[in-house]
């Protein structure tokens, strides 16, 4: 029996180090949309307050390196975003406030925040 606790009984973090996601794997990525996405209707009705001429964004948080992200996205392979798919023109760090990784839990509150903070000033945002 393989022993996962350290010499303080304290178990380790990650006992399966063959496991793909640890606890620090996940960061943030933003990807810039073309403007034709605000004729999406789903993606208009979830967009009420987007004020005309501003950008619009998908923030995700994902385990892979945001431009293998974007990749899977724009090529339509694993979990990938129809909006992404469609009108996903670039990767957009400038408004990823860290780019750092962290833990699932923390990547998807940080990811809600962004989403609120990019609506509150007026841009539209899609969120997986």
């Amino acid at each position: 029996m393989q022993n996962n606790h350290r010499p303080n009984n304290r178990p380790l973090r990650n006992p399966n180090p063959s496991r793909a996601f640890g606890p620090k794997t996940c960061g943030l990525y933003a990807i810039l949309l073309d403007a034709s996405v605000i004729n999406d209707p789903k993606y208009r009705s979830t967009n009420p307050g987007y004020v005309t001429g501003m950008p619009h964004y998908y923030v995700g948080a994902s385990s892979q390196a945001p431009a293998k992200r974007y990749r899977q996205h724009k090529d339509g392979r694993y979990n990938s975003s129809r909006i992404a798919c469609r009108y996903g023109l670039q990767l957009c760090e400038s408004v990823v406030p860290s780019l750092k990784p962290m833990c699932r839990k923390r990547a998807y509150e940080q990811e809600r925040m962004l989403a609120k903070r990019l609506r509150a000033a007026g841009n539209g945002v899609w969120q997986a």
